[in-house]
């Protein structure tokens, strides 16, 4: 990587000129007619577009995919009861994470319960879908003080005398 922050190498690293180009003239184009029809090509991923966007992977690009004799990483599913750290900086993909393994339990069936202090609505809708795939939608419920029209409610001393 730091190979790679060298301006001897910026030419391999960053995108061509004819690439930076498409990518102006897809925005320019867009609300001129029949110009919006080019930009709509440029903007089109397929083999037949060489300008094509490149993926949005996130991130420095010049990490994904370095080592030549990358492996799938997975957890047995035996360690999952156990507590798990992700640690990483804002924009590395803590939370897509989070949102692979709450997908996996919903789909095993297992009872999910999501904590997100931040409140991400991708995360939220991410959730939703995953039950509603799964045919699990009617056993969804959102906890949010924010819109308590949707929101269960919960009422911690409304049922206090009784033991259960």
């Amino acid at each position: 990587m730091r190979d790679t922050i060298r301006p001897e190498v910026q030419h391999y690293v960053q995108p061509g000129a004819l690439y930076q180009w498409a990518r102006r003239k897809e925005v320019a184009w867009e609300s001129i007619p029949l110009l919006n029809l080019l930009a709509w090509f440029l903007r089109s991923r397929g083999w037949w577009n060489p300008l094509s966007p490149l993926p949005p992977v996130g991130g420095k690009p010049v990490l994904h995919a370095v080592e030549p004799d990358e492996q799938d990483v997975w957890m047995d599913i035996g360690e999952r009861v156990g507590h798990t750290l992700v640690l990483g900086t804002t924009r590395v993909g803590k939370t897509r994470l989070a949102e692979i393994f709450i997908a996996q339990d919903i789909r095993r069936g297992d009872v999910v319960i999501v904590f997100d202090p931040k409140g991400d609505a991708d995360l939220l809708r991410r959730v939703y879908a995953e039950a509603k795939r799964a045919g699990r939608a009617k056993d969804f419920y959102m906890f949010h003080l924010g819109f308590p029209e949707s929101s269960a409610r919960y009422n911690a001393i409304g049922n206090f005398s009784r033991i259960t």
